[in-house]
């Protein structure tokens, strides 16, 4: 919910229409019962996309043509970009709780 910036109230929306899809499913937390787990539901059939498949398909080609040691430097650069989004998600979230007050 956080990196999505969605509300619970969001999703729980989004995950009762993924539920309705048959693409998930609730199951009670076993260690923590003010939780609900989702997970796929089994047999899930996501639609197909194919310019979604020609994406994967072209980001697996320039890996592939990636020597091992640049991989391992693009893998290091894209965490540090995904731990600099999801503190600029957090800190949007903190304005917008100030703005609320």
């Amino acid at each position: 919910m956080t990196r999505l910036l969605l509300s619970s109230g969001a999703a729980t929306f989004l995950v009762d229409r993924l539920e309705e899809a048959g693409l998930v499913r609730r199951q009670p937390n076993p260690t923590d019962r003010r939780t609900t787990l989702v997970s796929l539901a089994p047999g899930a059939q996501l639609p197909e996309i194919p310019e979604l498949d020609q994406y994967h398909r072209s980001m697996r080609r320039e890996a592939d043509q990636l020597p091992a040691t640049a991989r391992s430097v693009v893998a290091g650069f894209l965490s540090a970009v995904t731990a600099h989004a999801a503190d600029a998600t957090a800190e949007l979230q903190r304005r917008k709780a100030r703005q609320a007050k």
